[in-house]
């Protein structure tokens, strides 16, 4: 069963020299915090605060591609996880079929706040607070 979060933190995590991005059930008190890069929290921030970059970033490209082909983003899904590495899916509608597109969670992450769209996570990841 998949839960919504949304965006809780991101921090920048001292003793592991990564940026940690924190989500958390927006109905109760698990959470899941996951590493990602620099670049992958930066391009997430600046979303987040409404910065925009002089030019169309790869995120940019991708929401311009939905666009154009007229699908609709439903949401993100944060799937699984092996070996400390998440897994996720971009969910697309175009003429009531559902398109589920593989993607890394960061990138995902950052076309639902992009789009204002649910980002999920498999209940299996969250951990109690």
């Amino acid at each position: 069963m998949f839960v919504e979060v949304e965006l809780k933190e991101l921090l920048d995590h001292p003793l592991i020299n990564s940026p940690v991005l924190v989500l958390k059930e927006k109905s109760g008190h698990r959470y899941l915090s996951m590493k990602i890069g620099l670049i992958e929290a930066n391009t997430i921030a600046n979303e987040v605060e409404g910065v925009i970059a002089p030019r169309p970033m790869p995120h940019d490209l991708i929401c311009k591609l939905i666009q154009s082909f007229e699908a609709d983003l439903k949401g993100v899904y944060i799937k699984e996880s092996a070996d400390n590495v998440y897994f996720a899916v971009i969910e697309l509608e175009k003429n009531k079929q559902v398109i589920s597109i593989d993607s890394r969670p960061s990138d995902a992450i950052t076309i639902a706040i992009k789009y204002k769209k649910p980002i999920f996570i498999n209940e299996k990841l969250l951990k109690k607070h």
